[in-house]
């Protein structure tokens, strides 16, 4: 009998913070430059890594955007391809609307942007309680399709804890 595989999240360091670039080049068709790897490596709370065992599979890049620290954006979120549908995914959305927002109790909402025509994506985010609150037609500038929906979820104390119980 096979052991199940643990998955575990861990923070960004100066020894791991190379293969997040090797994995965001890996999923993602947008290119990142060099300062949003130092930015976010400037604060490690911002990302997690996701093992599959003792192998890097996903990631979520987190960041606030504006001057009022009270919307987070998630930059990245991701997961390679054979490693998906496993619950990586679900337990890196999980420790933003959880544990990021606990430590950062002044975060009163998370928005991200998902590109159009990402069904599999918006139906993900959409389990964890995002919903459509915009759209930006010139997002991805560097690729093909342009459009972003921008999916928002507020964080009420309330769901925080609620979301610990599941």
């Amino acid at each position: 009998m096979t052991k199940p595989v643990r998955i575990t999240l861990d923070e960004i360091t100066d020894k791991n913070y190379k293969h997040l670039r090797l994995l965001n080049k890996t999923i993602f068709d947008v290119k990142y430059p060099n300062s949003f790897y130092k930015d976010i490596y400037k604060q490690p709370d911002f990302t997690r890594l996701a093992f599959y065992g003792d192998i890097l599979v996903g990631a979520v890049t987190c960041g606030f955007k504006n001057e009022i620290d009270d919307q987070l954006c998630i930059l990245t979120l991701g997961v390679l391809a054979p490693y998906r549908r496993l619950g990586i995914g679900a337990k890196l959305v999980d420790y933003v609307i959880n544990d990021f927002t606990k430590k950062h109790p002044e975060v009163h909402s998370i928005y991200l942007h998902v590109q159009e025509g990402n069904d599999s994506a918006l139906a993900f985010y959409q389990k964890f309680g995002f919903e459509i609150t915009g759209e930006d037609d010139n997002y991805y500038s560097q690729l093909d399709i342009k459009k972003a929906f921008i999916l928002t979820k507020k964080i009420e104390k309330n769901d925080v804890e609620e979301n610990n119980e599941n």
